[in-house]
């Protein structure tokens, strides 16, 4: 399963970064490939789509994933993420408070996000 892709739908190009059910290895990996990724695109140019679902990680994993939305801000116009459901929206609201981020919005299916995506 591919990690990282670069999807197209309704006329917008989507980075898509699949956390879903990763290892925390596999997660670092794709921060580290999603950074080299995003920051060979324009400022201000990017939509990602981030899928969480069932991520597992400690407090390492969470300030990396803090880190990795502070390194793409300048890069992404806006953002879709799916998969965060419980104490995660909690964890989510203090990863964008740290990064800075406000052009994130959650979804609760792939399909929603995309559709949204392709508005902005």
């Amino acid at each position: 399963m591919e990690r990282l892709e670069i999807l197209s739908h309704k006329g917008k190009i989507i980075i898509y970064l699949n956390f879903s059910e990763a290892t925390p290895m596999e997660a670092y990996k794709l921060i580290e490939d999603g950074k080299k990724a995003i920051r060979t695109m324009q400022k201000n140019s990017v939509y990602t789509l981030v899928n969480v679902k069932n991520l597992n990680g400690g407090k390492d994993l969470q300030m990396a994933l803090k880190d990795f939305a502070e390194h793409n801000k300048p890069y992404v116009k806006c953002g879709a993420v799916v998969g965060v459901t419980g104490w995660r929206k909690a964890v989510y609201s203090l990863i964008l408070k740290l990064s800075g981020r406000k052009n994130l919005k959650l979804f609760d299916t792939i399909q929603e996000a995309k559709d949204w995506l392709s508005t902005q």
